[in-house]
């Protein structure tokens, strides 16, 4: 098979701020483009996704090479959303189908409610709940049981050590290593990973996510599941049991929307495309492809 075409490029978006994106394949005159949000996290790990289709990764305001985010009020789901839209547009887009995962689930959802025209199917794994309680803290919960002392121990370290300051990047790989190693079975799969989140101008890993942390704080104690049930767009769910996310909330999206499939997979965390790659992009291609 030929090699794709590949793209990179800024598009600009509110609060003067502006989104990193990648592309592969001919976006021009394609029928449908699969988006993904979280470049920084998936898109290295991502090669074998629905090779015969056009594919965007992007990452949002805050995170990888997208603008940081140096105010609390340019922080939130709804703008998430409006620069959604903004990227579709200045891209050409037409119709999209969605793969979100984690807290980007609830991102593709939310785009889709607000623009069910431009959306043709949603593959959401692992997603953040519709609704808060009682599964945020049950969240809180399992990812602390998860969490490695060890890991948390060499974090501290560091910065004790003034390795913050000194090798930035260092750092910011332990501080993520704790949510790496929270977030699989096996760790030995982590080895397989060649995406970081380790990048400017998003590198201090501690303002990343401590900015994570009160984005989902802003929703407050949210509910949606009004305005989603009998929601009709496609929906493939995807949840490993092992997940530090809690599975009942996706059950929950499962419950709600009208055209949904439900795929639970044991001994499988947050990260099943590194943890059974070959099960998850079989699945992942059938549904998007």
């Amino acid at each position: 098979m030929a090699e794709l075409p590949t793209k990179s490029g800024r598009i600009a978006v509110g609060d003067g701020l502006e989104l990193y994106y990648e592309s592969r394949g001919v976006l021009d005159g394609a029928e449908t483009v699969v988006v993904v949000p979280s470049l920084s996290w998936l898109a290295k790990d991502m090669d074998a996704l629905v090779p015969e289709r056009a594919v965007v990764f992007y990452d949002i305001r805050g995170r990888g090479r997208s603008s940081a985010i140096l105010e609390d009020d340019h922080l939130g789901l709804e703008k998430d959303v409006e620069d959604l839209e903004l990227l579709r547009a200045g891209l050409g887009i037409e119709r999209m189908a969605l793969l979100g995962w984690s807290y980007h689930g609830a991102l593709a959802a939310r785009y889709a409610l607000a623009h069910p025209e431009r959306v043709e199917r949603m593959l959401l794994v692992g997603p953040t709940a519709p609704a808060e309680s009682p599964y945020w803290m049950d969240f809180l919960e399992r990812f602390g049981r998860r969490c490695k002392v060890s890991a948390l121990r060499e974090v501290e370290d560091l910065k004790r050590a003034g390795v913050k300051e000194s090798d930035p990047h260092r750092y910011a790989e332990a501080v993520h290593r704790v949510f790496f190693l929270a977030y699989v079975t096996d760790p030995a799969v982590l080895d397989t990973m060649r995406s970081s989140p380790c990048v400017e101008p998003n590198l201090d890993a501690d303002r990343v996510n401590d900015q994570g942390r009160r984005l989902l704080e802003k929703l407050g104690p949210y509910d949606w599941r009004e305005e989603f049930r009998g929601f009709p767009v496609p929906t493939l769910l995807l949840h490993g049991l092992e997940d530090p996310v809690e599975p009942e909330g996706t059950k929950l999206w499962h419950e709600l929307l009208a055209d949904s499939r439900l795929e639970l997979w044991d001994g499988v965390g947050h990260m099943p495309w590194l943890e059974v790659p070959e099960r998850f992009f079989a699945l992942a291609n059938e549904f998007l492809g």
